[in-house]
């Protein structure tokens, strides 16, 4: 018998955006999320099939996917790290 399974592992890429948030409406700070499918043999990741990016809202959760295209275009417009944030006057 042969087990074999699609799998789907998500990883955060580290980067942040500030948009514009379709779902909430609010100005965020997003993280860009990677999601791929692993084609897995015995409970084995061996390779994976697609891969998809997403850019997610840290205040409602919600995704907007993004496409390859983009994804090129948002790597050279990462702004630093919002420590502004954290920083009291």
């Amino acid at each position: 018998m042969i087990i074999y399974e699609w799998k789907r592992k998500v990883r955060e890429l580290g980067g942040r955006y500030d948009l514009l948030c379709a779902h909430c409406d609010d100005r965020v700070t997003a993280r860009l999320i990677k999601v791929s499918n692993w084609f897995t043999l015995f409970f084995i990741p061996l390779f994976p099939n697609r891969n998809f990016f997403y850019l997610r809202c840290p205040h409602c959760g919600k995704a907007t996917q993004v496409k390859k295209d983009q994804l090129a275009q948002l790597r050279r417009s990462e702004t630093p790290a919002a420590d502004s944030l954290q920083q009291t006057a």
